[in-house]
């Protein structure tokens, strides 16, 4: 009779158990994060605009890309580890003239914990134009031509 009623307690403890284990402990946790860009300090710049910022989640592989129209931005996100890449125009003056460039940033593992979450990412000036090609000719050895005669 024990031996009946300590299976009935057992199975009733499983059971008891099973519920608790089935909370609803998936909810995705919410950040604001607030992304703040540094302009290169070597140029005189005089606006950024066309801002786009790809936020990849490294855990899932979930990109989520927003516009920023100043060099402060806020976006909703999932708490994860993140790469952000950041591309966009930039006006700058050099020898009195206005110049137009590619303007890039770029940050890895950014942790997002939290309600609240902020970082900054200095930007730099982004040649696409330029190819780095370096020509070379190697020789290892005297270029000679040898004939065999017997």
């Amino acid at each position: 009779m024990i031996n009946k009623i300590s299976y009935v307690l057992v199975f009733m403890l499983f059971i008891c158990a099973g519920f608790i284990a089935c909370t609803d402990d998936d909810k995705v946790k919410i950040t604001e994060f607030t992304l703040t860009l540094t302009e290169p300090e070597d140029l005189n710049v005089t606006s950024i605009s066309d801002l786009h910022v790809t936020f990849k989640n490294v855990n899932t592989g979930k990109q989520t890309t927003n516009t920023m129209t100043g060099t402060t931005g806020k976006i909703t996100l999932n708490e994860g580890l993140y790469n952000i890449t950041v591309e966009g125009k930039m006006n700058y003056i050099v020898d009195e003239k206005t110049v137009e460039g590619q303007v890039k940033g770029y940050k890895e593992s950014v942790n997002l914990v939290g309600t609240t979450s902020a970082d900054n990412i200095k930007l730099f000036l982004f040649n696409s134009k330029a190819d780095f090609v370096i020509p070379a000719r190697i020789r290892t050895g005297p270029s000679v031509c040898a004939t065999a005669s017997r």
